[in-house]
């Protein structure tokens, strides 16, 4: 699923959470990623790496997040990871989460609720 979300300064966030082949297409045409970065996003064994393609002018960064175990907020056994991808390019921040890593996408919903609420207070 993608959903498009205005932040500041003109910048928008691209939220893609458990993306299924359709939505990775709509990466690819509507939002130009490369397909080499979508296989980055689709590999759930891929490595912590920042990748900056400068004839794209787009970064992307991936990093492992601990699985959430289907959302309990403790760890139980070994900690699994799994990737979490960041790409930038323009004015747009994607973020590329999985199922077990949604708990990051929800964190920087509270993060940009948060700078909202502030920049009201500010205003007031």
């Amino acid at each position: 699923m993608i959903k498009t979300f205005p932040l500041w300064n003109d910048l928008t966030w691209v939220a893609v959470n458990e993306p299924d082949e359709a939505d990775l297409r709509a990466l690819n045409q509507t939002y130009k990623v490369t397909p080499r970065y979508i296989s980055y996003i689709k590999d759930r064994r891929e490595r912590a790496r920042f990748n900056y393609d400068a004839d794209r002018q787009t970064g992307l960064l991936i990093f492992r997040a601990i699985n959430r175990h289907d959302g309990d907020d403790s760890i139980i056994g070994e900690e699994e990871t799994i990737p979490v991808a960041f790409l930038f390019k323009d004015k747009m921040v994607m973020t590329v989460v999985q199922k077990e890593t949604k708990y990051v996408a929800n964190l920087m919903t509270e993060i940009v609720k948060i700078h909202r609420e502030h920049q009201h207070e500010a205003l007031v």
